[in-house]
């Protein structure tokens, strides 16, 4: 049986994290780049996931949020998700400015992210969590 759409998406999503996980440097006061690109992948995947889940479809997703993480979350909260975690707003607001123009380079040399890699990567594996299970209704 072919996995449905948001189920391949929430998938990707999962590899991204696990590279993310794998390119974190915890000793690091700043977040690389490696693990900003692949936490960006991460959340947008897992956005588009929720949202294929709540009605949209593939063509939607890609030409009305694009790369826009910001613009994900707002589309996912029109469609009542209530993220689980209080800092996801907070990283999105932070990553995707740069992510959607595909210059996170930029937001490290600018001093990079409010928290350390470890609460990175707890937002965007709570938030995975969170369409998981969604998705798996």
């Amino acid at each position: 049986m072919k996995p449905t759409l948001q189920a391949h998406l929430l998938e990707r999503a999962a590899s991204f994290l696990v590279m993310a996980d794998y390119v974190a440097e915890p000793e690091a006061r700043l977040c690389g780049e490696p693990l900003l690109q692949n936490v960006g992948y991460a959340l947008e995947l897992g956005l588009k996931a929720l949202l294929v889940e709540r009605g949209w479809d593939d063509d939607s997703c890609r030409i009305e949020v694009r790369h826009d993480i910001a613009k994900a979350l707002g589309e996912a909260a029109k469609v009542g998700f209530v993220p689980a975690h209080p800092d996801l707003a907070a990283l999105i607001a932070t990553i995707s400015p740069y992510y959607k123009r595909h210059g996170l380079s930029e937001l490290v040399a600018t001093g990079g992210l409010a928290m350390s890699p470890d609460q990175a990567l707890a937002v965007t594996r709570s938030l995975l969590d969170q369409v998981r299970v969604s998705v798996s209704r």
